[in-house]
């Protein structure tokens, strides 16, 4: 509710609005986790170890680096969320693995409602929610563990 009033009542909505009417990256975005899941077709198990460099753009494989644009072009696959890197890069046996150790630490600890368990919880379900845009390297995937070693102390404190 407080998120739909700020947007209605503030600048903030003029922000929204335009960012849907013209959203510049979603077409990279889109281009790139294409590429990612065409990635798992190829390797699922295992993956292919890291991200990789599209050749060209999402228009022409002509498009690229060259001396006058080096940042056109040649996008990262994996590199624009943290599933789509855990799935080119570590396939479905690392995907599983990774968010499967983080689940079983949500359920282990789910009766942890102390001020910094609720905080440490909440830290992981984000990184769950922020995990289809953002990558969680390096600082990210360390608050993440991070939040997984308060849960387990107040666990041992508390026996």
């Amino acid at each position: 509710m407080v998120v739909a009033v700020a947007v209605a009542t503030t600048p903030l909505g003029d922000v929204v609005t335009a960012r849907l009417e013209d959203g510049k990256s979603n077409g990279v975005r889109m281009y790139t986790t294409e590429k990612a899941i065409g990635g798992v077709a190829e390797s699922p198990l295992i993956g292919f170890g890291s991200t990789r460099n599209t050749i060209g753009g999402r228009n022409s494989i002509a498009v690229g680096e060259s001396d006058d644009c080096e940042r056109c072009g040649n996008f990262t696959i994996g590199g624009n969320g943290q599933l789509w890197q855990l799935l080119f890069a570590h396939g479905l046996l690392g995907t599983v693995t990774y968010l499967g150790f983080f689940v079983v630490g949500l359920w282990r600890f789910r009766r942890d409602a102390t001020p910094a368990g609720l905080a440490a919880t909440a830290a992981i379900v984000s990184s769950f929610a922020a995990m289809f845009w953002y990558n969680a390297l390096v600082s990210p995937l360390a608050l993440t563990f991070l939040a997984y070693a308060v849960l387990w102390r107040n666990r041992l404190e508390s026996r």
